[in-house]
């Protein structure tokens, strides 16, 4: 087989026993790659000295670079690469022994311009394993790394730069929209990355969450505004008769307008869910959608917060009375998410019952929660930065 391939390999200050396993992969190769190469930004000469006693040395393109995000990395690796075909992977990424064969083949079958890579997610730890149920799960899933392109793909539509995470799914959008494109439906990539702590688990999910915003509100401009519209409504419109001079004898006087809202969020909530739903839109991932959630939240809290005052009116012998209906709401609602992050995403997901159940569940649901904790507040902040701030996480 006479097809030259080149893999691109950003590294950051990456482990060396998954970096070593990532290029034992490529030795082995059915069809083995012309060039790897290595575009290094630690700040360690851990990876340099590595690379100059490895066993496929003779394959490397090493060049060492001022730390900097694996998108400028990537682009880099791309202009240094000397060939037409170009590949993708990062250091806890490991290709299968046909990877590169298969997808050179998938590439001229299907004509297409790129084969992203599939990858199933792998764990090494009892923690991993629960992080992998609450997030991934058993089934492969499409990413950049373990992709395969022509030069022009990575040549017209470049990597964002200035991103810590995100930047490639935001890459893999864009190259969709200007080129045809393949997904293997066998997975041909394994990775080993996810967080061995807590700690780490919240920083890493903040942290993706916040570019994941910067770069959705830099993307969509008419996002963000719905988003400011509907915080903007929420504060004024539950206020508004008591803004009026007169109350009730004003002629702007608006009879249980706080109701009325709270029903029109309701509606536009069901409206954009039916969109996505029957139109496949990506709307349910933007701020504005995310924002309405929120709203939708607080207003429901607020309601239940005050059953026993507006509905009760505090008498404890009828039958409207709820006690505790504050505590048990929050208990509700914190069981139903446990539910959702601990058994039916995971079985959606195909993983293994015998592994969620009769107990494990329990701790999956709750990593999964303290996901979304971690994720809301990143998503939120990065979409504000994103649009107004002109610091050093603007995208150019």
């Amino acid at each position: 087989m006479t097809d030259n391939v080149s893999i691109v390999i950003p590294c950051r200050d990456d482990d060396i026993e998954d970096f070593s396993a990532a290029l034992d992969a490529l030795n082995s190769q059915a069809l083995m790659p012309s060039e790897i190469i290595i575009v290094d930004s630690s700040k360690s000469n851990q990876i340099m000295d590595f690379v100059n006693e490895c066993s496929v040395k003779s394959l490397i393109n090493y060049k060492r670079i001022k730390p900097a995000f694996a998108g400028l990395s990537t682009n880099i690796g791309v202009e240094m690469s000397n060939h037409d075909l170009i590949a993708l992977l990062d250091t806890k990424t490991i290709p299968s022994i046909s990877w590169l064969k298969d997808c050179v083949e998938l590439l001229k079958k299907e004509k297409v311009s790129i084969v992203f890579g599939n990858t199933i997610f792998e764990y090494s730890s009892s923690f991993q394993r629960s992080v992998r149920a609450a997030s991934y799960g058993a089934v492969p899933h499409e990413t950049v790394p373990g992709s395969l392109f022509h030069k022009a793909v990575a040549t017209k539509i470049k990597f964002k730069e200035n991103l810590r995470a995100g930047y490639d799914i935001d890459w893999r959008e864009r190259v969709k929209e200007s080129f045809r494109w393949h997904l293997p439906n066998k997975e041909y990539i394994s990775y080993r990355g996810f967080p061995s702590t807590i700690f780490s688990l919240i920083k890493k999910y903040f942290i993706y969450s916040f570019y994941t915003g910067l770069i959705s509100s830099q993307k969509k401009l008419k996002d963000i505004y719905f988003s400011i519209i509907l915080v903007v409504t929420a504060l004024i419109i539950p206020r508004w008769n008591l803004m009026l001079d007169g109350w009730d004898q004003n002629s702007l006087y608006i009879p249980d307008i706080t109701k009325k809202y709270f029903l029109s969020l309701i509606i536009l909530f069901l409206m954009a869910s039916l969109v996505s739903l029957f139109f496949q839109s990506n709307f349910k991932n933007s701020l504005g959608y995310k924002t309405l959630k929120f709203l939708l939240f607080i207003f429901i809290f607020y309601s239940v917060f005050r059953w026993n005052a507006e509905i009760a009116l505090w008498a404890e012998d009828t039958a409207l009375y709820i006690p505790h209906i504050t505590k048990i709401f929050v208990f509700i609602v914190i069981s139903i998410s446990i539910i959702l992050r601990g058994i039916i995403r995971p079985i959606h997901n195909e993983e293994d019952l015998k592994y969620l159940f009769p107990l494990t569940w329990l701790k999956i649901g709750l990593i999964g929660v303290i996901m979304d904790l971690a994720k809301a507040p990143g998503f939120i902040f990065g979409s504000i930065i994103g649009r107004f701030s002109q610091s050093k996480h603007d995208i150019k």
